[in-house]
């Protein structure tokens, strides 16, 4: 059911118990994975303004590594200090020196084990950008991510968020 679920769905390695995370990882390497996504959300690694936790993913990417599976790593999901009381997750942060604080401390603590970065997800829907999404917004975030990243990893690749329901208007 779990290996079902990794093919099939998404499933958030951050999320699982340890010993998921050995299996579902080693059914990856039998299936010939070479590259994941991997959410890195923002409200897992600063909960608290200035309170940084790095331990589940830094054991995560050790382990995807350690197997020969690159990491495109999703930012996203400020944590509500930084939204200024709108939805959880999905509300873009409210002030620019707080988003480029977080994707400096990520970049620098991940230079040499994460060389990919994708800057959240389907932010041209209502359900991952809130109250609208809002392409002028998206874009003042998307520029001090890849200024930030760049900065802190010359080598590292930056890339817009995937957008969802291509062909549909869904708010831009």
């Amino acid at each position: 059911k779990m290996l079902r679920r990794l093919i099939g769905e998404d499933i958030d390695l951050a999320w699982q118990p340890a010993g998921d995370v050995d299996y579902l990882i080693d059914k990856m390497v039998a299936a010939g994975v070479q590259n994941v996504r991997m959410a890195f959300r923002w409200i897992t690694f600063e909960p608290t303004k200035g309170s940084w936790s790095f331990g589940v993913h830094d054991q995560i990417v050790a382990k995807l590594r350690a197997k020969g599976i690159e990491i495109l790593g999703l930012i996203g999901h400020p944590p509500t200090w930084a939204e200024g009381g709108g939805t959880p997750g999905t509300t873009p942060p409210v002030n620019d020196s707080d988003w480029q604080d977080f994707i400096s401390q990520l970049a620098t603590h991940y230079r040499g084990q994460v060389a990919n970065w994708e800057i959240w997800n389907e932010e041209n829907l209502f359900a991952f950008w809130t109250p609208v999404p809002d392409a002028v917004r998206y874009v003042q975030l998307l520029k001090i991510a890849f200024n930030t990243i760049r900065s802190a990893d010359p080598n590292a690749t930056v890339v817009l968020g995937g957008l969802g329901n291509n062909g549909t208007f869904m708010g831009w």
